[in-house]
C-alpha cells in the first residue's frame, strides 16, 4: 500500500514539474518556431500591387527604414510593416475609436471603468460615421495613398496573422479604408481634452462675470516675464478668451453668496478648477554649440497615453522628395514628430 502511494506521489510530482517548467518552455519554443513570429532574416517578401521594389531594413535599434522609388509604393510598404508588427494593436485602436473593444475582449475592467462602458462612451463621439470616406471626393494623391496604406496593412495581416487571434480563438477582421481615418480621429481626440478647461472657463464667465473670471483664469501667461511667442519685431498677441461678438452674452460682474457653494458642491467646484492647471506638450532644445557632437539636440514630450506596445511607431521613410525619421501612430503612414534632412 505504501509503495502504491509512493508511486502515485512520484507520478503526481512529475506531472506538476512538467506542467510548471516544460509548458512555458514549450510555449516559448513553439512561438519562436511558429511563422507568426516576425523574424528579421534577409528575405524577399511578395507584396502585390507594387510598381517597383521597396527596400526595408531594420537597424540595431529595431527601427524600420523604408525606402521606395515612389510615394505610393512606399506607403504600401509602410502599411505592410505596421501590420506585420502591430496589427493586433491596430485592431484595438480602431475598435476603441468605434466603441467595439468589448466585442473582442468581452466585458473587462478598463482603467476606472469597463470595456462596455468605455465602448458606449466612445460611440457617443460618432467617429465611425465621421470616418466614412467617399474616394471620389478625395484629391487623386490622397486617394492613392489611402488605398495603398489600406492594401499594405491587409496584405501584412494575410501573411503574418498575429498570434493574439489564435489565443482568443477569433478571426481578425479585414482592414478597411475608414479604419485608417478612425485611428487618425482617435489620435486627434486624444489630444483635445482641454475642452474640460474650456467648460470651466465658460462656467466662470457665466457665474462670475468676465472681469472676475479673467482674474481667476487669465488668458495671459502666468507671469509677466513669460511670453508665449517672441519675434524679433514684437510679441504675438494671443486671441481673446471670448470673441467680442460673444461678450454681450456674459455678465460684466457678479457676486456669489457665501452659501451658494457648500459641502459636496464646494468640492465639486474645487475639482473643476483643478482642470485649469497648465498642460500641454513640451520640448527643449540644446544649441549645436553646446553639444559634444556639434549637432543640435531636440527632446519632445507629446504627452500621449502610455501603452504596451507603445502608442507610437518609430520609422524612417524615404521616397523622392521625402526623407524623414521619427514617430507616427500605427495605422497612419507619415511622421507625427521627428526630423528630416
Amino acid at each position: 500500500m505504501k509503495l502504491k502511494w509512493k508511486i502515485l506521489f512520484i507520478l503526481l510530482s512529475a506531472v506538476i514539474i512538467l506542467f510548471v517548467f516544460i509548458t512555458p518552455i514549450g510555449t516559448i519554443l513553439s512561438y519562436r518556431i511558429n511563422p507568426h513570429y516576425p523574424k528579421n532574416n534577409k528575405q524577399t517578401l511578395k507584396i502585390n500591387n507594387l510598381n517597383e521594389p521597396v527596400d526595408v531594413y531594420f537597424d540595431d535599434f529595431g527601427i524600420p527604414h523604408i525606402e521606395g522609388k515612389n510615394i505610393e509604393d512606399t506607403v504600401r510598404a509602410i502599411g505592410f510593416v505596421h501590420a506585420r508588427y502591430r496589427f493586433f494593436q491596430l485592431d484595438i485602436l480602431r475598435r476603441l475609436a468605434s466603441g467595439r473593444v468589448s466585442g473582442l475582449l468581452g466585458n473587462q475592467t478598463a482603467l476606472s471603468s469597463t470595456t462596455v462602458e468605455m465602448d458606449l462612451a466612445m460611440r457617443g463621439w460618432g467617429f465611425k460615421d465621421k470616418a466614412k470616406v467617399n474616394l471620389d471626393e478625395l484629391p487623386e494623391l490622397d486617394k492613392k495613398l489611402l488605398l495603398a496604406m489600406t492594401d499594405g496593412i491587409q496584405q501584412g495581416l494575410e501573411q503574418f496573422r498575429p498570434v493574439e487571434y489564435d489565443i482568443l480563438q477569433v478571426e481578425p477582421q479585414p482592414w478597411e479604408l475608414s479604419d485608417t481615418l478612425l485611428v487618425s480621429l482617435l489620435q486627434a481626440w486624444s489630444i483635445t481634452h482641454n475642452w474640460e478647461q474650456e467648460a470651466v472657463r465658460l462656467s466662470l464667465a457665466l457665474s462670475l462675470g468676465l472681469e472676475r473670471s479673467d482674474d481667476i483664469y487669465s488668458n495671459d501667461p502666468p507671469k509677466e516675464t513669460q511670453q508665449t511667442i517672441k519675434t524679433r519685431s514684437q510679441n504675438v498677441v494671443l486671441p481673446p478668451k471670448f470673441s467680442s461678438e460673444l461678450e454681450s452674452l456674459f455678465p460684466k460682474s457678479a457676486h456669489l453668496s457665501p452659501t451658494k457653494f457648500s459641502g459636496d458642491k464646494l468640492y465639486s467646484v474645487i475639482g473643476d478648477l483643478m482642470q485649469l492647471r497648465p498642460a500641454a506638450s513640451n520640448a527643449w532644445v540644446v544649441d549645436s554649440s553646446r553639444s559634444k557632437s556639434g549637432m543640435p539636440i531636440l527632446s519632445n514630450d507629446m504627452h500621449l497615453t502610455h501603452s504596451l506596445p507603445s502608442i507610437l511607431f518609430l520609422q524612417h521613410i524615404k521616397s523622392p522628395g521625402l526623407d524623414t525619421i521619427g514617430v507616427t501612430l500605427p495605422g497612419r503612414p507619415f511622421i507625427d514628430g521627428g526630423h528630416n534632412r
